[in-house]
């Protein structure tokens, strides 16, 4: 997983908005319900705001803060 993603999420959880993390495989599979299995933008948003309203996630555990300090210092 990259580390772009983090900023985003601390600027929201600061504003408390619900924010899931979701792991790629699980909206890749509904990616392999579609016929067309076409990948854009558009339609990976799509893809994961309909794993999210069908509550077919996981949440991802999130590393605390100190281990996230650990995994920037080396």
């Amino acid at each position: 997983m990259g580390h772009y993603w983090l900023n985003l999420y601390t600027w929201l959880c600061d504003r408390n908005f619900t924010v899931h993390v979701i792991n790629p495989i699980q909206s890749d599979a509904l990616r392999k319900l579609e016929i067309r299995q076409t990948k854009t933008d558009a339609i990976d948003s799509y893809l994961i705001a309909d794993c999210i309203r069908l509550g077919k996630y996981c949440d991802t555990n999130l590393a605390d803060d100190d281990m996230l300090a650990l995994r920037d210092l080396t």
